[in-house]
């Protein structure tokens, strides 16, 4: 049996990388989607690894649990992120709502970039502001990850970004 529990923090430089790195792409024109096929595979291997070894649906059931933690550790609270927590949750892959959460990502990708000065760091008094519109981008991405039709791509993508939003990873227990 698979268990997810809360743990594992995920270091505030993760949050800054991934920031910087995803607001550097996304400036140039380029889908997030062309580089993201290791992310938890590089910043954490075991627990890529033991993902890996779960049946799909496991796997699904694993990213879908880390999202949806993600979405209430945010407080995100929008119809477009419960419409994509209901879809998943029925084990539906609808590429409208696909595309609704993916609108809900880059509105709050905008929201946190306005507390970013052009050098990319943050407006001094504005850390607590850009951290929520960030973190809420982060479970968006996270549910919209869940809509690609690979598992590994798509819970991968979908734990990386929850952990970027909640600060902590799923545990797999090994039995």
């Amino acid at each position: 049996m698979t268990m997810f529990t809360t743990a594992g923090r995920v270091g505030s430089g993760v949050v800054r990388a991934h920031w910087r790195s995803l607001r550097h792409l996304r400036a140039r024109g380029h889908s997030a989607t062309i580089r993201f096929l290791t992310r938890l595979s590089l910043d954490n291997p075991a627990l890529a690894t033991k993902l890996s070894r779960l049946p799909e649906e496991q796997q699904r059931a694993v990213g879908l649990n880390a999202a949806r933690t993600a979405v209430a550790a945010t407080g995100l609270d929008d119809p477009r992120a419960e419409a994509a927590l209901s879809c998943l949750e029925a084990g539906e892959l609808d590429h409208n709502v696909e595309a609704a959460v993916a609108g809900l990502e880059r509105e709050l990708d905008e929201r946190a970039w306005a507390f970013q000065d052009e050098d990319g760091g943050v407006i001094d008094g504005a850390w607590d502001e850009y951290l929520k519109w960030f973190r809420q981008a982060r479970a968006a991405a996270a549910l919209r990850f869940l809509f690609e039709t690979d598992a590994v791509t798509a819970v991968g993508e979908a734990i990386y970004e929850a952990g970027a939003a909640s600060d902590d990873y799923p545990v797999i227990s090994d039995g």
